[in-house]
């Protein structure tokens, strides 16, 4: 063999090494970056869970779980019984000194399910002075004829509310006794 046989059998040799050796650096280059590339999802996973579950419960954020038992609302047969009884408030009236024909309008709303019968009383004394008659929904008594004039000043009066069944008008329902002022001028 010569010299130069030699020295090409080296180069080869030589060469091969080189090779073998850049192949294992790919090859490392390539699991480490899967692996790092794995992790950082699992990481970021997992961050975004700890947020969710852990972190945001305690730094006052919020995280919404629904109510598997959450749904539409039911209707009932008489929607205007769901809504319950709508009473109007008088908290304050004028009258005339010495007038027994007032004008205060005593309403029964559309939507209630029964009568309404106002009595206005003092509070002092439980003197009524003033009674409804039965009064339907959707009406309203806009004139009232009290039991006897008032002397100028401020009288605590209260207006009870009776409610009567429409279906069947001797059942009581509900009521309220209502608060007012009388002004008398």
């Amino acid at each position: 063999m010569s010299i130069i046989e030699e020295e090409k059998t080296v180069d080869v040799a030589e060469t091969t090494a080189v090779e073998e050796e850049e192949k294992k650096k790919k090859r490392k280059f390539w699991i480490w970056f899967f692996v790092l590339a794995g992790g950082g999802l699992i990481l970021l996973f997992g961050a975004y869970k700890l947020t969710e579950d852990f972190i945001l419960p305690m730094t006052g954020g919020r995280s919404v779980k629904v109510d598997p038992n959450a749904g539409d609302k039911k209707k009932k047969a008489n929607e205007a019984a769901s809504k319950g009884i709508e009473i109007p408030g008088y908290p304050e009236l004028h009258f005339p000194a010495g007038a027994t024909t007032v004008e205060v309008p005593l309403e029964n709303p559309a939507s209630n399910p029964c009568y309404f019968k106002y009595t206005l009383k003092l509070v002092d004394t439980g003197e009524v002075l003033y009674t409804s008659e039965d009064i339907p929904p959707g009406k309203t008594v806009n004139a009232e004829t009290l039991s006897r004039g008032l002397e100028p000043g401020e009288y605590n009066a209260v207006f009870e509310v009776r409610t009567l069944s429409l279906a069947e008008p001797h059942v009581a329902m509900n009521g309220a006794d209502l608060k007012t002022k009388i002004v008398v001028k």
